[in-house]
């Protein structure tokens, strides 16, 4: 049996929507994702986001971001028909034209609304919705990430186990989202510009007095997952007490290359 000819489709020629990269203006927008353990600073970190609204499952969320002077608003979303309303105001409402970021804090209490949202006065889980819920906190993060404006998610953290090429095994710390095999966690940390471990070490100051300092560690290891697209820590691979402000200020000139801005930020990569 002859082969079937190929069908001529086009004229061949070359596509205008072909350009370089070095010519083609940055869209901007940031979607980063911030995890970590209770009580690291993610949501003190988002509140530093300038014009921002907290999309809050948790009340008393908040409390960190304002004690520490966040001028962030706040809207509660304690069940997924809130957190569909908030989108609709993003989606078809003033919200993009009213903020310029917007705070989803946090992604893995967001999961268990899904959960609550599945089972309704059912107290047990059903095997099959673990995929369910799965695909659910997927396609919640695509739909904002297609909006025009800044997104944040924060995280819980969760650790697996790994095996390496000689058979032994590792820690692995992840996003908590979806099964304990972290499948979900990575590709949603794909489907951002920046994900980052959040975590707070004590070091003595030089009267030898024992002060906090935030990391947050955006060059992923064998230990966790990280990643860092804006180029924001390329020397040390993590950023000492951040503000978002001053990581998208940096974004934005590296974004330009060497035309980039030259003003100083405060956020620091050195210790």
């Amino acid at each position: 049996m002859p082969a079937a000819k190929a069908r001529k489709t086009g004229s061949g020629a070359r596509p205008t929507a072909i350009t370089k990269l070095s010519e083609t203006p940055s869209r901007g927008k940031r979607n980063w994702l911030i995890y970590g353990p209770s009580g690291c600073g993610k949501t003190v970190l988002a509140g530093t986001a300038p014009n921002a609204l907290f999309c809050t499952v948790e009340t008393a969320g908040t409390e960190s971001a304002k004690a520490f002077g966040s001028t962030a608003d706040d809207m509660p979303i304690p069940t997924k028909v809130d957190l569909d309303e908030a989108f609709e105001y993003f989606r078809y409402g003033t919200g993009c034209k009213d903020y310029e970021w917007v705070i989803l804090d946090s992604l893995s209490e967001i999961e268990e609304t899904f959960w609550a949202h599945l089972q309704g006065d059912r107290m047990s889980q059903k095997i099959q919705e673990y995929g369910t819920v799965g695909t659910m906190i997927k396609r919640e993060v695509e739909r904002w990430n297609r909006l025009p404006i800044n997104v944040i998610y924060t995280a819980q953290t969760m650790t697996l186990t790994k095996e390496d090429d000689e058979g032994d095994e590792y820690e692995y710390t992840i996003p908590s989202l979806g099964t304990r095999n972290g499948v979900v966690s990575q590709r949603i940390a794909a489907k951002t510009t920046l994900n980052g471990l959040m975590e707070v070490r004590v070091r003595k100051n030089e009267d030898n007095e024992r002060e906090e300092q935030r990391r947050l560690y955006l060059r992923g290891t064998r230990g966790f997952l990280a990643k860092d697209r804006h180029l924001l820590a390329e020397r040390r691979g993590y950023l000492i007490d951040p503000s978002i402000g001053a990581m998208a200020e940096k974004a934005d000139a590296n974004s330009r290359g060497v035309g980039g801005s030259k003003k100083k930020t405060t956020t620091k990569e050195n210790p």
